[in-house]
């Protein structure tokens, strides 16, 4: 038995990795998207007439129908619809691939329960909230954006996450659109081996702790941006840090921009070797910080930082303390993935060499030099007038 899964496993687990894994990730990220646009445009209530509000309902109906039809059929049957049936009709550019047929259809179909999350979350909150938001003069969109939404997105976390879990499991039904995840792998397997049952339980257990493992954080993650800003390091040297990360996790824009931009840098590892990988690693890193560098100015209308008696070094000092952790565990997971989806430590090595060097020089030359420029500018502008 231990001869069985010494042999088995490492491939069955490598094609988790190449395949169930990512196929997962990039579903769930369009899924998330997908879903968020969807309860957002059902739940809210636009002060619209006459025609605009004939063009509300129809979205909205439009809306409901795709949540109902994706909730109501089996992915299975949507799977062949789309891989097998949609090409018979000329809509091949659905499907050019057994990838984008899974990736339209995982997604598409986890969208329509996620939304309905989404929706319930939005729902849950209370209309004294809103009220609130009017009574300071927001507007419908400011209030459903800096109010509403935020503590949604709270509350849909263990659902969303439950999601994520059945749709790492839905993964296996890939196979039939000839993606060589792990389920196919196992068939090819056991059609070789005759030990059907061996091969399957080894399957279902790898399975298993793929979503044991994926599963960990969802016990923890409702608290976990409080205690992330809590611990954060030299927060208690510089109180801007704390700031700067309560504003990164608490405000959609650097997040988004932090997940998207983390998410193609995976991309890039898996179809990308050699300097080219490292080259767009390097890249995507710039942009990153590129980015993110406006949460360095971020409260200037919103608490006054700038009338703080905070020096300029000591702004960015902050700003450095806020983003290393966030970069170091970004260009690490770049670097792992795609050292050993292509086999190399060398490559390994050197994508951390090259990251290590262009964030020291975006972190400790560049955006110092920006954040000295914009601040010393804006205080020069203060004075004058």
């Amino acid at each position: 038995m231990f001869e069985f899964i010494a042999k088995y496993a490492p491939q069955l687990i490598m094609a988790g990795i190449k395949y169930t894994v990512p196929l997962a990730l990039i579903s769930f990220v369009i899924a998330v998207i997908i879903a968020a646009i969807v309860a957002m445009l059902r739940s809210y209530v636009p002060h619209a007439t006459g025609i605009k509000s004939i063009g509300w309902r129809i979205l909205k109906f439009i809306l409901w129908f795709y949540v109902w039809l994706f909730r109501s059929t089996p992915m299975l049957v949507q799977l062949f619809v789309v891989f097998y049936g949609l090409p018979k009709l000329g809509i091949s550019w659905l499907s050019p691939s057994g990838w984008a047929a899974a990736i339209w259809v995982l997604s598409l179909n986890t969208a329509a329960y996620a939304s309905e999350a989404i929706r319930a979350a939005i729902s849950s909150i209370p209309d004294t909230q809103r009220e609130a938001g009017a009574a300071l003069g927001m507007t419908d969109s400011q209030i459903f954006l800096r109010i509403i939404l935020p503590q949604a997105a709270r509350i849909s976390i263990p659902t969303l996450a439950n999601s994520f879990i059945s749709l790492v499991k839905d993964t296996s039904l890939a196979s039939v659109v000839t993606i060589v995840e792990m389920f196919y792998l196992s068939q090819q397997l056991a059609a070789a081996n005759f030990e059907p049952l061996q091969m399957y339980l080894l399957v279902a257990a790898i399975y298993a702790l793929f979503v044991s493992i994926l599963s960990i954080p969802q016990r923890y993650i409702q608290r976990w941006a409080d205690r992330l800003i809590g611990h954060w390091p030299n927060q208690s040297r510089n109180p801007l840090v704390r700031l700067l990360v309560t504003t990164f996790v608490r405000q959609g824009q650097y997040w988004d921009v932090w997940g998207r931009l983390s998410l193609i840098g995976l991309l890039v590892a898996f179809v990308t070797t050699g300097w080219l990988q490292t080259v767009l690693f390097v890249i995507l890193f710039y942009l990153l910080v590129l980015q993110l560098l406006p949460l360095a100015s971020a409260h200037q209308s919103l608490v006054f930082d700038h009338l703080y008696p905070v020096t300029v070094a000591q702004r960015q000092q902050a700003f450095r303390n806020a983003l290393i952790p966030w970069l170091a565990v970004t260009g690490l997971i770049w670097a792992i993935v795609g050292g050993v989806l292509a086999g190399s430590i060398t490559l390994l090595l050197q994508n951390v060499i090259g990251l290590v060097v262009v964030g020291g020089i975006l972190l400790f030359w560049y955006t110092n030099r920006i954040i000295a420029n914009t601040f010393r500018r804006r205080n020069s502008r203060a004075f004058t007038k």
